[in-house]
Parts: C-alpha cells; structure tokens; sequence
C-alpha cells in the first residue's frame, strides 16, 4: 500500500533554484523601520546596512522587517552591554539564532542554499572555470 500523499500545502519541492544574491548587495528600496522611529542612532545606520547585505534581497520579498528589526535590537543591545552577564549571554545566543535564520554567516546561508554570485565575473579570469579534460597523445603518431 503506498504511502499517503500530504496535502499540498505541506509538499516540499527539493527542485527550486537556489537564491542568486548580488555580490554587490541588494540595490532596491530600503524598507521603513517597523517600530516608528529607530530608538537610536546605530540602529537607523544598522538598519540601512543590513538592507544593503546580499541577503536583503530575499528578505525583501519575505517581508520580514520585523525579523530584521528584532535583529537590529538584539545587536545594539550587545553593542551597548559592556559587562559579561547572563543577560549578555542571552543575548549572545539570540543573536547567532537570528544569524543563523537570516543567512547572516557562510554556514547559514549553505543550509539556506543561498548563493552569493557576481555576475560581472562570468567570463573574467577570477570566474571559476569548468574542467577540462585531458587526453593522452601519442607522440609518434605525428
């Protein structure tokens, strides 16, 4: 008896192309913060610069402000906590969680299957080139 189909809601498509990010990062609009205004002013300039990661480009159409928001808090907060506390541990751990669901690190966005690519390079000395292969010639067969 083969085994029950999940509804499609819940199917998951292991064929979808993986996420092209511009090495240059994302060059769109940025989107407003979500909580008014910025509390301080390193979180308007944090916020601005992670909108002009490579990964903004996906986030954008996930609209996820709020995520990254949440980020930009757990960041600053960091920034400003200058003893080794609990709560500075705590916030330690939010933060990779956060870096680690954004695609913030190499290791993230290889289980997010993103891909950093620079379309400029294609072609360039620096691309990376396919393999060749070698044959074995016979040299007295002139």
């Amino acid at each position: 008896m083969p085994a029950p189909r999940k509804p499609e809601g819940q199917r998951i498509r292991r064929n979808l192309p993986t996420p092209k990010l511009p090495l240059d990062g994302y060059d769109g609009p940025i989107p407003e913060w979500p909580f008014g205004d910025p509390d301080t002013e390193l979180h308007a300039i944090l916020w601005d610069k992670l909108w002009r990661t490579p990964q903004a480009k996906v986030w954008v159409r996930m609209h996820i402000e709020d995520v990254i928001a949440r980020y930009v808090d757990v960041a600053v907060a960091l920034r400003c906590e200058h003893k080794a506390t609990v709560a500075s541990a705590q916030l330690h751990a939010e933060l990779r969680q956060l870096e680690d669901r954004l695609g913030r690190n190499p290791r993230a966005m290889k289980s997010l299957d993103w891909e950093i690519v620079d379309d400029e390079m294609s072609g360039s000395p620096m691309a990376p080139v396919s393999r060749i292969r070698l044959k074995a010639v016979d040299p007295e067969a002139g």
